[in-house]
């Protein structure tokens, strides 16, 4: 699976909460975490539509404050039929 695209420096935790976010965030709802090498994340879903193919869509932006640089990613991912969310 394609991986959702948030900051360079995060891990595939950091990508599985950002996927679990993306699941049960309402739009708007703001989800915070701290990553394993004790970066601060925050992760919110900005939009949520329907696809050509009546998957639900929803874009997103993460940020991740290192040191005293923000790294902001903004992306977009689709729910497959087999339940897994990819980028568009």
């Amino acid at each position: 699976h394609d991986a959702l695209p948030i900051c360079p420096r995060l891990d595939f935790t950091d990508q599985a909460c950002a996927t679990e976010a993306l699941e049960h965030a309402q739009t708007g709802t703001v989800v915070r975490w701290q990553s394993a090498s004790g970066i601060p994340v925050t992760f919110q879903v900005i939009r949520t539509t329907d696809s050509n193919g009546g998957q639900a869509c929803r874009d997103y932006e993460t940020t991740a404050q290192i040191g005293k640089h923000t790294e902001t990613v903004s992306g977009g991912a689709c729910k497959y039929q087999d339940g897994s969310w990819r980028s568009r």
